[in-house]
């Protein structure tokens, strides 16, 4: 029951683990084609301004038109270059929070292998003291039948098996057991 549950878990990360990277990958494509179109745009502006800057009608030009296309070319640079820094960040905040979810699930983990090596070693306990009430109890009730034999001929044996009866508190140890065992089950179906 638990490994099913510990296969299921597996499964789900391995879906949300392909999930991710399907996402990441498809970020990561459009920040590349963002940058591609942003160096070709670039490329292009300055092809404009050599070739102006190399063509006989330069003269006739006004400079306000080499203004804009410069500032231009500056702000296409400005955003490739916040566009990278965006696309780094992304990825190393990315990469931390796998990292951190990947922590996490393993301290998880851990806790959960934890507590039932706990609970399974508070079971042992709990039967091995179960076996040795059993084993005074049979050991008790012997001693109850020796000293039923002997009320009738020892008086101290009498008063002996008066004061087991008088102190005797109507609870079986079998019936402590079978308790323990409805405790077990009940412990065992929260495990599940």
């Amino acid at each position: 029951c638990i490994r099913d549950s510990f296969n299921f878990d597996t499964e789900s990360l391995h879906r949300r683990k392909c999930l991710r990277e399907a996402f990441n990958e498809q970020v990561g494509t459009q920040v590349k084609d963002h940058v591609a179109d942003l160096e070709s745009s670039l490329a292009i502006n300055k092809g404009i301004i050599s070739d102006i800057l190399n063509s006989q009608n330069f003269r006739g030009l006004s400079k306000e038109i080499i203004c804009r296309l410069n500032k231009e070319n500056a702000i296409l640079q400005e955003r490739l270059k916040i566009t990278i820094k965006e696309r780094d960040y992304n990825q190393a905040k990315t990469l931390m929070m796998e990292q951190i979810i990947a922590d996490y699930k393993a301290r998880e983990k851990h806790s959960e292998w934890e507590l039932i090596s706990k609970s399974q070693e508070f079971l042992d306990k709990l039967n091995t003291k179960e076996h040795a009430i059993q084993r005074k109890e049979r050991k008790l009730c012997k001693v109850i039948e020796f000293l039923k034999k002997h009320t009738a001929i020892d008086g101290e044996a009498r008063k002996l098996l008066n004061e087991i009866h008088a102190t005797d508190d109507r609870r079986k140890i079998t019936n402590v057991v079978e308790e323990n065992e409805a405790l077990k089950e009940e412990l065992e179906d929260t495990r599940a």
